[in-house]
């Protein structure tokens, strides 16, 4: 029993790289002190990774399986009458999953204590959660990201549509496409005189004395 826990983790530290939304937690098993029926529980500790982030209401669920549970105001979850097997359990909020942790492993009769586990949300799913992004309201800002015509700083650089010519993308939403940058354009006029204005008086009289000749 003690192998395959070490086992467990062994593996879910290293499913671990960049990008993916698998956490790295310590797995431990210990026996129930008054068992109900073969089967066992799973329990652990859940962190916010910033005060911007409430973690009530967070769902916690295997998926595949009827057994789930909903973050309250305390940070710790315990999920009742889980079948003995191996899973992946995963914390989900409004339809996108924060994280989830592989190879839980459940023994009949024995509760499952995870170690603690930080969720931190994308909340406008372009791959960089909360505390990566530099605007988690919109997927078209975040680093190394595309500048487009918004008027906006996409990538974070502090420069504004460089790269940007009206004439290729007028009205925002297609990619830069050349290295003119409108946002520091500069339009300059030339000046050109207007021709002089003949008052009609002038002109009758310039016709007269021509005649009177």
């Amino acid at each position: 029993m003690k192998l395959k826990a070490v086992l467990a983790a062994f593996f879910i530290s290293n499913l671990l790289w960049a990008g993916t939304a698998i956490a790295d937690v310590d797995i431990k098993l210990t026996s129930l002190s008054d068992p109900k029926g073969a089967v066992g529980q799973i329990a652990g500790t859940v962190n916010s990774c910033s005060d911007r982030f409430d973690l009530r209401g967070t769902l916690v669920h295997i998926p595949g399986i009827s057994v789930s549970t909903r973050l309250g105001a305390k940070p710790n979850f315990t999920l009742l009458s889980v079948p003995e097997g191996d899973y992946q359990l995963v914390f989900e909020r409004n339809g996108r999953i924060l994280t989830s942790v592989p190879l839980v492993t459940v023994r009949d009769k024995m509760k499952t204590t995870l170690g603690n586990i930080t969720l931190c949300p994308d909340n406008d799913g372009d791959g960089y959660n909360l505390m990566a992004d530099l605007d988690d309201s919109n997927p078209a800002i975040h680093p190394g990201a595309k500048e487009i015509c918004d008027r906006k700083d996409n990538n974070g650089n502090g420069k504004v549509d460089e790269g940007c010519s009206y004439r290729k993308c007028p009205k925002g939403g297609k990619f830069c496409l050349n290295n003119w940058n409108n946002s520091n354009r500069v339009i300059q006029n030339s000046y050109k005189p207007s021709p002089p204005q003949v008052q009609p008086e002038m002109v009758i009289d310039i016709v007269a004395e021509n005649r009177m000749r």
